[in-house]
């Protein structure tokens, strides 16, 4: 399965803390696999306002309750070229 997107924009932003229970991505039933993920025109604010874009992204996406894995990772702009891996794991802090 292949997943394509353009005009990604992620806003991240301060919450409540959420009920206690189990972190996790998703619901316990559901898994995403996305051997051909390629994403356009991103950009990432953070919570204290910095914007941070890229022109494309590529990947290999993995995701489930738990993980989120990015492998064979190609995130390219004008201003640089980035490549790896990258995994996220649900935790309690």
């Amino acid at each position: 399965m292949s997943l394509s997107a353009e005009g990604v924009d992620v806003v991240l932003k301060e919450r409540e803390p959420p009920p206690p229970r189990e972190p996790g991505f998703l619901p316990r039933f559901l898994s995403i696999e996305a051997p051909g993920m390629r994403l356009s025109a991103l950009s990432l604010t953070l919570v204290n306002g910095q914007r941070l874009e890229a022109a494309s992204a590529r990947a290999a996406l993995d995701m489930t309750r738990s993980r989120v894995r990015l492998t064979n990772l190609v995130v390219e702009d004008p201003a640089g070229h980035l490549e790896g891996d990258l995994t996220l794991r649900a935790a309690s802090l």
